[in-house]
């Protein structure tokens, strides 16, 4: 690593003044390790404690292969025999745990809650479903098989931690009210468009342009398919709509029982003190909302957040300290 010389844009980024607040767009493969590991060191090299430097990844490889080359090339420059303190370098599941271990009381968050695996939530969700048969008899709607239904009321619950959350929903049950509320407006409003129409049952399929069978024009033949081909297209182009809106409002009534469900299954990971890595991160965005001085008393210990996230940008609200540097795709903005 010693021998890799950094490109133009990477030496921006390693060198960058200490108070910058920088995001580092890079795609995989473009070096985003190795500039991070360089930039703790700049930070070490040019005075910040190393316990002062906090640094994310979104696996425990990342973070123990980040730790072993800042520690390595610290060691190197300062002599083999030379120790010092070592920066945090954790996921962001980690953080976001060591956060609501610290203060989830002050959100309601049980301090003794254990982290819920993708295999376990599985099961819970099983069992939820299974307990609560009943609801998803009483709707009247297909949901498919059982595996299906686990699915999809998983990819629910997922979708509203990781794309509701944020300024103004602080909680699943106020997502969950929103999404009903917005439900039943569509489905009034579609009831109100539908009433009194005559809906297909199935898909209305386009019909086929008819071939001209007279070469030197069309024979009175052609000319009836035609007519009946034209009358077959106005009928399509009716029903289609009609179709398309009935299988909307049949979606928005399957999200009304795959909403309860999901309410179940937070309430059941609450009962046995389990949370999935989303719930912890949506404790922690609660506790820095609701209560600025755990973010003040987390900000103080850390001088320095990097991270290297190759999914999507933080919101400002949700990032770590006042220097946050998020790694991404090579483009650096300030």
């Amino acid at each position: 690593m010693a021998a890799f010389v950094p490109s133009a844009q990477q030496q921006r980024i390693i060198g960058a003044p200490q108070d910058d607040d920088v995001l580092v767009v890079a795609g995989a493969g473009s070096g985003k390790t190795f500039t991070m590991t360089q930039r703790i060191i700049h930070l070490i090299e040019t005075g910040v404690a190393p316990e002062g430097i906090l640094g994310l990844t979104f696996t425990r490889k990342a973070a123990a292969e980040l730790l072993a080359r800042v520690s390595a090339a610290v060691s190197a420059h300062s002599g083999a025999r030379s120790t010092f303190m070592k920066p945090d370098v954790s996921t962001y599941d980690a953080f976001f745990q060591s956060i609501v271990r610290q203060y989830g009381l002050l959100v309601g968050f049980d301090q003794e809650t254990q982290p819920l695996s993708a295999a376990g939530a599985v099961q819970l969700v099983s069992e939820v479903i299974g307990a609560h048969m009943g609801v998803v008899l009483d709707s009247g709607e297909d949901f498919g098989g059982f595996t299906s239904l686990v699915g999809q009321v998983l990819q629910l619950s997922s979708g509203i931690a990781n794309a509701m959350i944020g300024e103004g929903c602080e909680d699943i049950d106020t997502a969950i009210a929103r999404i009903r509320a917005w439900d039943s407006r569509f489905i009034a409003r579609a009831d109100a468009m539908l009433e009194g129409l005559e809906v297909p049952a199935e898909q209305p399929q386009r019909p086929k342009r008819p071939t001209q069978r007279g070469k030197k024009g069309p024979t009175e033949l052609d000319k009836a398919n035609m007519a009946r081909y034209e009358a077959s297209l106005r009928d399509y182009a009716a029903a289609l709509p009609l179709w398309r809106a009935a299988q909307l409002r049949s979606v928005a009534r399957r999200r009304d029982t795959l909403l309860t469900l999901v309410a179940l299954f937070q309430q059941a990971k609450r009962e046995r003190h389990m949370a999935e890595f989303s719930d912890f991160t949506i404790a922690a965005f609660q506790l820095v909302s609701r209560f600025p001085r755990s973010a003040r008393v987390t900000a103080a210990a850390t001088r320095m957040c990097c991270s290297t996230n190759t999914r999507t940008r933080p919101p400002r609200s949700r990032r770590c300290s006042p220097n946050c540097s998020t790694l991404r795709r090579p483009t650096v903005r300030r």
